[in-house]
């Protein structure tokens, strides 16, 4: 099967869509299909293109069997909304420009966010005459209509009018949790056209680690500390401020670190306010490689993630929760919805409710004092990540979500070839 991703990140892009169309598309492509990538050159999210990149329209590489076809954006960083727009929306028309000049594809697979990027996957298919499948990562454009980042009658009306463009033209919604399901009804897409697939993780390089662990703490003088991490974004929707409150109650504990690793719009504040409390046992790291992020998860005791308790946010899965599974470190979850659903489907951590710094604060003394639990939670998130969400399952899942679109757009002849073709 020859397969088209348009996707405006990818590595060396530390993003969570990077991570997870490089992921499939390896699995994809060691199943013997052909994968093409069109994306932009690497500015996320920092707005800065890498030197090497500079002055370039257009140009083309391979990564792990991938054919990556980079195009041309007009960078922006996460924290300028407006130019980030355009930022979108010029990746759009390059993508599409990319796309005309290329050969044929079976499928092509878009995903949101960004919304406008699937106006391309709308186009693309036209002009190749092949079916389009959206993945939907987050619910744009409710997300930022709820965050108060997209205001205005008109605006909102233009972003509605993308949403229900892409829903309708796409042979199949890709939701990523089962919290998006009655959204995507209720925007008039029928059930049968949805498929629930979660973005999953590398359980090989996400994994308990005794080398890495003692390098890690050694790298960052964290001695025999008890080591609450976490890893992701520093956004507004994570209220991040939540963790800091039970860090500052947790001052007199000495031998308890915090550990926040990553990048977002809130990082700087989230440091000044550390600063500001003289939180002496909280450590900021920038956002880090995949394969860094996975050996300091290794080194830390348990993890902790949070979200603002808003409608958008009880419907999502965050990508770091199966991160952390993998990992095999218990869970702190500072989130309500489909979230704290995985976690205690799973047996893997202590689901706290958000924007309660107190009750998160006594579930990290709970499980310090507590080894043995820290085991079972542990063990409980490693088992099911190795069974449920692991790459090969999520890309095998998806594989089949992709041919039963082509047997249905081409018919039960296209299907047989296709499922030679794989085989191939």
């Amino acid at each position: 099967m020859r397969i088209l991703y348009i996707n405006q990140y990818f590595p060396p892009e530390i993003e969570p869509s990077a991570t997870k169309v490089h992921e499939v598309g390896r699995e994809l492509v060691k199943m013997g299909h052909q994968v093409t990538v069109i994306t932009g050159f690497p500015h996320y999210p920092t707005g800065a293109l890498p030197r090497q990149y500079r002055g370039k329209l257009a140009q083309t590489e391979a990564l792990d069997g991938i054919q990556v076809l980079r195009t041309w954006l007009l960078p922006a960083s996460t924290s300028h909304f407006v130019r980030r727009t355009l930022c979108h929306m010029s990746f759009t028309a390059s993508a599409i420009l990319r796309a005309v000049g290329t050969g044929h594809y079976d499928v092509i697979v878009c995903s949101s966010p960004p919304l406008e990027v699937a106006l391309a996957g709308v186009v693309v298919s036209v002009i190749k005459r092949c079916p389009f499948v959206f993945e939907v990562r987050d619910l744009w454009p409710d997300e930022v209509i709820q965050g108060g980042q997209l205001r205005g009658r008109f605006p909102i009306a233009v972003a509605k009018l993308i949403e229900r463009t892409v829903y309708r033209r796409a042979a199949r919604l890709v939701a990523v949790s089962p919290g998006f399901v009655p959204y995507l009804q209720g925007e008039g897409v029928p059930l049968e056209r949805i498929t629930v697939l979660p973005n999953g993780t590398d359980v090989h390089l996400f994994r308990p680690d005794p080398r890495a662990r003692a390098a890690v703490r050694t790298e960052l003088g964290l001695g025999d500390a008890f080591v609450v991490g976490y890893a992701g974004t520093h956004g507004f929707q994570h209220h991040l401020e939540t963790v800091l409150k039970a860090a500052r109650m947790l001052l007199g504990q000495q031998d308890i670190r915090f550990l926040f690793v990553g990048d977002g719009k809130e990082k700087e504040m989230l440091v000044e306010l550390g600063k500001e409390w003289g939180l002496s046992n909280v450590q900021f790291l920038p956002a880090q490689p995949r394969a860094e992020v996975a050996r300091i998860l290794a080194a830390v005791d348990i993890c902790v993630t949070h979200s603002e308790d808003i409608p958008i946010n009880r419907r999502n899965l965050q990508s770091k929760l199966f991160d952390y599974m993998a990992a095999g470190k218990p869970i702190v979850l500072g989130c309500d919805g489909q979230m704290r659903k995985l976690i205690e489907s799973a047996g893997a951590g202590i689901w706290v409710g958000a924007q309660q710094p107190e009750r998160m604060a006594q579930a990290i003394l709970k499980l310090r004092s507590e080894p043995n639990l820290r085991t079972q939670l542990g063990r409980a998130g490693r088992k099911y990540a190795l069974t449920h969400l692991s790459r090969e399952k999520i890309a095998t899942a998806y594989l089949e979500v992709l041919k039963s679109v082509t047997v249905s757009e081409n018919g039960a002849g296209s299907g047989s070839k296709l499922e030679a073709r794989g085989q191939e």
